[in-house]
């Protein structure tokens, strides 16, 4: 299996009130960059996991396991959320629908 497309996995810290300065900060977006293969969903399953026929939906694959937590996952300049996260002992696969 290849491991060659690129996915980015986006968490979203919340702004807040800094004590060190007296000012209030806006928010930051923390991006980690993967190698994974990704794929398309098929109809049924995507009617199981996804729950709408209209939205894309894919399965991304990791190779080895990954637990960082993130908001959401982008790949080819769309947004994806988790719907089914699944961890094997080698790999980590991620079946997402669109946001």
């Amino acid at each position: 299996m290849r491991y060659d497309k690129i996915v980015t996995f986006v968490s979203e810290t919340e702004g807040g009130y800094n004590e060190n300065t007296g000012d209030y900060e806006d928010g930051m977006l923390i991006r980690v960059t993967k190698s994974a293969n990704v794929s398309d969903l098929g109809e049924e399953k995507k009617a199981l996991v996804v729950g709408d026929l209209s939205k894309k939906a894919k399965v991304v694959r990791l190779n080895g396991v990954f637990t960082d937590s993130f908001d959401w996952i982008e790949y080819d300049g769309d947004k994806y959320v988790v719907t089914l996260p699944k961890y094997h002992r080698r790999e980590t696969v991620f079946y997402v629908g669109e946001a």
